[in-house]
């Protein structure tokens, strides 16, 4: 932001290669520049920016109906502006679109219709919050120009504008998508392999492509978004120096009084933090154990070029009753992210509640313990070991593998304490069901399992791959 508060908050630019057929599609970025970003990691998507008012209706959160569509006549008035000839002898006119009711899921603003071809010129519509239903939204602006392909003989979109004035919570957004469009192929060869469970990928080395933008930018920058690269980028370079990184691991491992609960200690070269932590939300009674708190200590680290990441915890649950240390070490090391091969390990002693599928929530035991001195909840000591292993073979196909290893024991009333009802003990620590007998055991657990996504969709970026937010997935 400058002295103004105004500043741009995202800036990329990317070339893509987009395939169609009907409602199939793929893109693949072949190159990518993103302002700050060294990975070049984008968000931009020609789908998601791809607006047909051939259509009856267009899709901005809601359905707006096309000047053009089926239905247009019941929510438009038309005025025609003028006419006028492009070089190659096309009349073009100029027609003036206004909404009948203003409420309406319609759009305003001029289109430009082929004279006898009946095809767009070109268009400038907008629409703003009455019409549409995302209350933030200020005001939609899209402008289209098309070109004539002489090889087919159509009209072929050449480059859109998109403009958007949002605000909330007292913050004002503007955005603007600019796309050109060329070198088509109205005519491809598709074949079975063509379309697929991709549907966007980065391709590698995309980010490596600067010269690209250089030599041949279609649409050029302006000075603050040339400013902001500049600006940006050396920033970057800066907040990876040695001499940053460490003193930003100084200023952030200083012990200050509020670490006494817990503290985080990161080393930013690696991309590595250990600590330890005494959560107050962990702090509960039972009558098995009586008070009881946890320590916790953890390891985390990322490997962000090889997409890999490990997380190690290790819990003491203390008992001030029983006297016992319920120690449990877990492991969860994320492979990679491009099947997403996953290895999990954990071991340890931990007291559980007989009733594992509706257990009773440990605020409300503490309260009907300390207050009414009634042990809802009935316990049983595990001493588990456990290992699990999983991972995409396909995108659609999920499999995993798990050995477990239980020793189960009873476990007995060590406290009678209770903040009221002192007079009053607690019942035994059996479930109530007068047919069950639990005694000492083992049991051994592997289980195999798959899972199949017959309706996926994936999008890839360099040794990652995932499932868009917005997709329903079947299983």
């Amino acid at each position: 932001m400058d002295s103004t508060r105004s500043g741009i908050l995202y800036l990329s630019e990317t070339y893509s290669k987009i395939f169609k057929e009907g409602e199939k599609t793929k893109e693949i970025i072949t190159a990518s520049k993103v302002s700050g970003d060294e990975q070049g990691i984008t968000f931009n998507s020609a789908k998601d920016a791809d607006f047909d008012f051939y259509k009856n209706s267009v899709e901005l959160d809601n359905e707006l109906i096309s000047p053009i569509g089926d239905m247009a006549f019941s929510f438009y008035h038309y005025r025609l502006l003028g006419t006028f000839y492009k070089n190659d002898n096309h009349l073009i006119n100029s027609i003036e679109v206004k909404r009948k009711t203003n409420s309406s899921p319609t759009f305003e603003g001029v289109i430009y219709i082929i004279d006898n071809d009946w095809s767009f010129y070109g268009l400038d519509l907008k629409v703003n919050r009455l019409q549409n239903s995302m209350n933030a939204l200020n005001e939609f602006r899209i402008k289209q120009n098309f070109n004539h392909d002489p090889n087919s003989n159509t009209w072929v979109k050449s480059d859109q504008v998109i403009e958007v004035d949002a605000g909330i919570f007292g913050f004002s957004f503007f955005a603007r998508f600019s796309a050109v469009y060329t070198h088509y192929n109205l005519s491809p060869s598709f074949n079975d392999e063509s379309f697929g469970k991709m549907i966007y990928l980065i391709a590698d080395g995309a980010h490596k492509k600067d010269s690209l933008f250089l030599n041949n930018r279609p649409i050029p920058l302006t000075e603050k978004e040339r400013i902001n690269y500049v600006k940006k980028d050396s920033i970057v370079k800066a907040h990876k120096t040695p001499s940053y990184l460490d003193s930003l691991d100084r200023e952030s491992n200083r012990f200050k009084w509020k670490d006494f609960l817990g503290k985080e200690i990161q080393n930013s070269a690696y991309a590595s933090s250990y600590g330890y932590s005494f959560p107050l939300t962990e702090f509960h009674f039972n009558a098995v154990q009586g008070y009881h708190a946890t320590f916790k200590l953890f390891y985390n680290r990322d490997w962000k070029e090889e997409k890999k990441s490990i997380k190690i915890n290790l819990n003491h649950v203390y008992g001030f009753s029983d006297q016992k240390v319920y120690p449990s070490f877990e492991m969860n090391y994320l492979m990679n992210k491009m099947y997403y091969s996953r290895l999990r390990f954990r071991a340890g002693k931990k007291l559980v509640q007989f009733d594992r599928e509706q257990p009773l929530n440990l605020i409300v035991n503490d309260i009907y313990s300390t207050v009414l001195k009634e042990n809802y909840s009935k316990w049983y000591e595990n001493n588990e070991v456990q290992v699990r292993f999983s991972r995409f073979v396909k995108s659609e196909f999920f499999i995993g593998v798990s050995a477990e290893y239980s020793l189960r024991n009873p476990r007995s009333n060590t406290t009678n304490y209770s903040w009221a009802n002192k007079e009053k003990n607690y019942e035994p620590n059996i479930p109530p069901n007068t047919h069950y007998s639990f005694e000492g055991h083992e049991i051994k657990k592997y289980r195999l399992f798959c899972v199949i996504f017959p309706k996926i969709n994936i999008i890839n970026i360099p040794r990652s791959d995932f499932i868009p937010k917005k997709t329903i997935i079947p299983k």
